[in-house]
């Protein structure tokens, strides 16, 4: 590990109160959007930032996702994402990996969602967190996430999150994981517009409110823009799409931290 991944780590722990799994979310498209947007049918990697929303997923998907962090080459996340119906049932999984071969956070999901009438769907995951330091420890632990949907109308949906609301531990010493809340918001203004709002909530965190914009500039490309506001991190990425397949790509930039860049792939059968 080199002096700048070492400085960077030592910076993270001591913004940080947990050991690991700092939510880093999942998908090009939602660092474009600066994390928001768990409320719109069409998120990717629902097993992991909405399950609720695998119920208006018409038909199956695969999802790739790699991001670099603040261009540090040995610090990157990869995560595969994949939804599809059995007999009728949605079902999700995603497995992602952060970190190096020196410190590494892997997690495995597995998500299904249930229709309560037409307009409402809940769900729920299961993550299975795998912490590992090279010759030093490595620890698992088991979270649990609920989700709920509500389709007020075509144009308008809100969902509610709560992540590892089981409280999870991990390692000998029984480190807490983080547990945090979303109400979310996503409203279709016009054919080419999509506004988000995101209220996140981490414990031992301050509210962090969420603003973004999605703008299908013609059929097949869509750009994005987000704001985080506890932050005041900035984020923008484009989406083409080519034959059921969209190609992402997207940066997000932190005040101190500098540019961190993501590419994702989606294809739809």
């Amino acid at each position: 590990m080199n002096a700048r991944i070492l400085v960077l780590f030592l910076f993270l722990f001591s913004m940080n109160s947990y050991a690991s799994f700092e939510n880093k979310g999942s998908g090009a498209s939602f660092m474009a959007t600066s994390f928001a947007g768990i409320a719109s049918p069409y998120i990717d990697f629902a097993s992991i930032l909405n399950p609720a929303a695998l119920q208006f997923k018409n038909s199956p998907e695969l999802s790739f996702f790699y991001r670099n962090f603040y261009g540090l080459n040995e610090l990157n996340q990869v995560a595969l994402h994949g939804n599809f119906s059995l007999a009728d049932f949605p079902l999700g999984c995603a497995v992602s990996r952060f970190g190096n071969n020196l410190y590494s956070e892997s997690q495995i999901n597995l998500a299904t969602s249930y229709a309560l009438d037409e307009s409402v769907a809940i769900g729920i995951a299961a993550s299975f967190y795998f912490l590992d330091i090279k010759n030093y420890s490595s620890a698992s632990s088991l979270g649990l996430s609920l989700a709920l949907i509500y389709e007020i109308n075509p144009d308008l949906f809100v969902t509610a999150v709560v992540n590892n609301f089981n409280e999870p531990e991990i390692g000998e010493v029984k480190e807490a994981l983080p547990v945090s809340g979303t109400l979310a918001f996503s409203f279709q203004a016009t054919e080419m517009v999509e506004l988000l709002v995101d209220v996140y909530k981490e414990d031992r965190y301050d509210f962090e409110y969420r603003f973004a914009a999605a703008l299908q500039v013609i059929k097949d490309l869509k750009i994005m823009a987000g704001f985080r506001e506890r932050i005041n991190s900035f984020s923008a990425g484009l989406e083409y799409n080519l034959a059921g397949t969209a190609f992402i790509y997207s940066a997000d930039f932190h005040p101190t931290l500098n540019f961190s860049h993501a590419i994702g792939i989606r294809y739809a059968f």
